[in-house]
């Protein structure tokens, strides 16, 4: 099965969410299937409804800073990478 991460204000740290789903490993029992990312100005209500729906997507925040479309994408690929690195070594 694979996992989704959308990014949202409202979304809970992104380490927990990843150590979650893979016991420590996010590769272990899921693989990231996709990063999802807001419009400038964030997600609709209803597009947070979809999201919320499927127990796939997982909301993840990417700190207190709004951030624009190019630089959320960039922080939240690498936060995963670095995460994924670490629970390889």
């Amino acid at each position: 099965s694979f996992i989704a991460l959308a990014a949202h204000q409202s979304g809970r740290p992104l380490l927990p969410q990843v150590t979650e789903w893979g016991g420590g490993n996010p590769q272990q029992q899921h693989a990231l299937g996709c990063l999802i990312i807001g419009p400038e100005g964030d997600f609709s209500e209803r597009e947070l409804e979809i999201l919320k729906a499927h127990d796939d997507v997982k909301l993840v925040g990417l700190g207190d800073l709004r951030l624009r479309v190019e630089t959320a994408a960039l922080a939240l690929l690498s936060g995963v990478r670095i995460l994924e690195e670490g629970a390889s070594a």
